[in-house]
């Protein structure tokens, strides 16, 4: 006996998206309350509980500003999920430390055990992997936006086309755009060295601060831990360059060019401007930490 055909069409990729997004943020508020509860009950204190609470009642608050698609809210978002990637595996660094005792950082951040670690690791990653990574999630955004994801036919040297009216660029123009973008490379490149560098000085100073919590010398791993923040901050400096930088090389290499290509490149670069203005905060935030440890060691 044949089956009668059904109706039912595929979920638009809109729609999965959204589903998509509702569940990232939804698995971020559960593993949050779950870890915030559970560290209640078998070791309660006050920094890792207004932690929890934050960053639930957080998650829900920018998932209700971002669920518009607004460009703003997703970088702020971008921020918060890396903040929040990166206390996590601070206080699975030091849950994993020998030294690390029952009332240790790790505690304080609401690791008191490694599964409470990965499960809200896990929940972060799942959402950041949305949010950083080209896909429906973000088209989904693009729609909320207005602006109707359309077919894009396939260029050459793998540059998209973009709508708008042709622009002629004189030679020294081109050679002026071709230069900047070659500089934004040049300096991407010494930031995330340099971060590179920092990074794997801060980790140093964190081993010698484990180090000497095993030989029962006083010490603090604020410096290690402000010494890996800025790195990382001065390590995004680095990458935010990249896309403006691939803007620019695709206007120049375009043929034709049109003023969709030129539009483009300035969004990346005011886009780019914003995400330097967080990071210049976070920045900022670690040179006055330094400033208040400093007279502590």
């Amino acid at each position: 006996m044949s089956m009668a055909p059904t109706t039912e069409s595929p979920a638009p990729a809109s729609d999965l998206g959204q589903r998509f997004f509702v569940f990232g943020v939804f698995a971020i508020m559960v593993a949050e309350v779950a870890v915030t509860v559970s560290n209640m009950g078998q070791r309660f204190l006050w920094t890792s509980c207004m932690l929890g609470v934050v960053s639930s009642v957080g998650i829900l608050a920018l998932g209700n500003w971002l669920y518009n698609g607004d460009k703003t809210a997703l970088l702020i978002t971008r921020a918060w999920v890396g903040l929040q990637i990166l206390l996590i595996i601070l206080g699975l660094c030091f849950k994993l430390s020998d030294a690390a005792d029952e009332g240790g950082l790790h505690s304080h951040l609401g690791v008191n055990a490694m599964w409470q670690g990965y499960i809200k690791l896990f929940a972060y990653l799942l959402f950041a992997g949305m949010l950083f990574l080209p896909g429906l999630t973000l088209d989904f955004f693009a729609t909320q936006r207005g602006e109707t994801p359309t077919p894009k036919p396939a260029a050459s040297m793998g540059v998209e086309a973009a709508a708008g009216s042709p622009v002629d660029l004189a030679v020294d123009q081109t050679a002026a755009i071709d230069g900047l973008s070659g500089a934004m490379k040049m300096v991407s490149g010494v930031l995330i060295l340099v971060g590179v560098f920092e990074l794997l000085t801060a980790l140093q100073r964190l081993q010698e601060y484990f180090s000497a919590i095993s030989q029962n010398i006083e010490t603090s791993p604020a410096v290690a831990i402000l010494g890996i923040v800025e790195a990382l901050a001065v390590a995004a400096l680095g990458a935010v360059l990249l896309c403006p930088a691939k803007a620019a090389v695709q206007l120049v290499d375009a043929k034709p060019r049109n003023m969709g290509l030129v539009m483009n490149f300035f969004t990346h670069l005011l886009a780019s401007y914003k995400a330097y203005v967080l990071i210049l905060l976070v920045l900022a935030l670690v040179a006055v930490c330094r400033l208040i440890f400093t007279k502590g060691f």
